[in-house]
């Protein structure tokens, strides 16, 4: 949902980053060279703001000063409620090589923000390995976003409901999906709060007759 604290989440990760990015890039869909245009990124030490995906071509250039035998930089890239929907093939392709090829030979963090989840495309979504969910405005989209992230839509019903008794009730509250390999807290509320799922009773299917 819009106003639920993407950016500033964002943000807590870049800052309270174990091992620190040297250099952030900032996708963002209302970019404006001019000056005008969002102003959410101001003030954060970036390496470089656009309003467009770079090309593969684009960062192998970006990339270049890298020795063989040094470690690679520790890049982040963030997108910002980049449009995605009846977008460019460009933009498409451009995203997708980012995702599936780029950010792994090239050791690049990607964290992309989105006011919609389903809007983002499938293969963006296959390809993140945490996910951090808000909680929806819209009924039945809970037991999709219960279907994305592997729980039972009880389960995610419980998980807000700790969250808010935990922290308030708010609609910034939300729920992170760590599925990397070893990662010691799975589900978290709130980013820095690990929890362990409670079962939820079932609602019993409905006799037809």
């Amino acid at each position: 949902p819009p106003n639920s604290g993407k950016s500033t989440l964002a943000k807590t990760i870049l800052v309270n980053a174990k091992y620190p990015f040297e250099k952030l890039y900032i996708i963002i869909e209302d970019y404006n060279p001019s000056g005008t245009g969002s102003n959410e990124w101001e003030g954060t030490d970036f390496t470089r703001i656009m309003g467009e995906v770079p090309s593969p071509e684009w960062w192998d250039q970006e990339c270049e000063d890298e020795g063989p035998d040094e470690p690679p930089v520790r890049r982040l890239v963030v997108i910002d409620d980049l449009e995605t929907s009846r977008v460019s093939k460009n933009r498409a392709c451009n995203l997708g090589t980012l995702f599936r090829h780029i950010s792994s030979h090239r050791g690049i963090s990607i964290i992309y923000c989105h006011q919609n989840m389903f809007s983002v495309p499938p293969l963006l979504r296959k390809m993140c390995n945490i996910v951090v969910a808000w909680k929806p405005v819209a009924r039945n989209e809970m037991g999709l976003i219960a279907n994305r992230v592997g729980v039972e839509e009880p389960e995610l019903r419980g998980l807000f409901d700790a969250a808010a008794d935990m922290c308030g009730p708010s609609n910034k509250n939300s729920i992170c999906f760590d599925t990397t390999e070893n990662t010691p807290a799975p589900i978290r509320i709130n980013l820095s709060y690990p929890v362990a799922l409670v079962e939820q009773p079932k609602t019993p299917a409905r006799r037809r007759g």
